[in-house]
């Protein structure tokens, strides 16, 4: 799923948010927006999904397209399983053995098959957000939209969650967006970046991160080139 945006302009009332974008977020590629707080990024999914009209600009490629989200909070329904989480998402599949495989072989892939009779209440703040990244696959979605999903987090459970992500996104290989403002979640995720000004949001710049994902480690030296561009286009 491609999805090409073309002077994509937003204001709410008075307020003019996104200042003529153009954006192109290619098929089985992670594209990040990286940018300021409240510079409008979340605005960006909102009109992918047609929550938010523009009032200018052209959107193509979403058409009859499924999307999944990934929210800063898990937003899991309280009163069901690990399992149960992931099979509101399935709905649309009839055929129960089919839905039942398609639960197990996304429980499987993200870890979460030994917690799959547990209810969030008794999970951590971590594991959440994991069930919540499986239950993302496993809606049968084009692409997936992520609204900074790692904010909150301590260092060590944002790592593992990015690699818990990537390695998924990997077997998968999904078209996904993910607005973030934190530098360092750009680097290791993107295929591309691309970099907002303040509101209203205009591109400053977008490349691709040419590092191989393994190798995307801070304080290797083209990990901080990277690093010091983008601090530079957000100073």
């Amino acid at each position: 799923m491609t999805v090409d945006i073309k002077d994509l302009t937003v204001s709410f009332g008075d307020l003019k948010v996104l200042g003529g974008l153009d954006l192109h977020f290619p098929e089985k590629e992670i594209s990040v927006v990286l940018g300021p707080s409240g510079c409008g990024k979340t605005t960006i999914l909102n009109v992918l999904t047609s929550s938010v009209s523009p009032r200018r600009g052209s959107i193509e490629g979403i058409e009859g397209k499924r999307f999944s989200y990934l929210f800063q909070e898990p937003r899991l329904l309280p009163w069901l399983t690990v399992e149960g989480n992931l099979n509101f998402v399935l709905d649309d599949i009839s055929d129960k053995r089919e839905r039942e495989a398609l639960c197990r072989r996304v429980l499987k892939m993200t870890g979460l098959s030994d917690y799959a009779s547990w209810y969030p209440g008794k999970l951590s703040g971590g594991m959440k957000q994991r069930v919540a990244i499986a239950r993302a696959f496993a809606h049968p979605s084009d692409m997936i939209l992520m609204d900074e999903p790692f904010q909150g987090l301590d260092l060590k459970r944002k790592l593992s969650l990015i690699n818990q992500f990537t390695d998924v996104w990997e077997k998968e290989k999904r078209s996904a967006v993910m607005v973030t403002h934190d530098i360092g979640e750009a680097i290791r995720l993107a295929d591309k970046v691309y970099v907002l000004t303040e509101k209203p949001a205009r591109l400053a710049d977008a490349f691709t991160i040419d590092i191989p994902r393994p190798e995307r480690e801070p304080g290797t030296k083209r990990y901080s080139e990277y690093e010091k561009r983008l601090y530079d286009l957000l100073s």
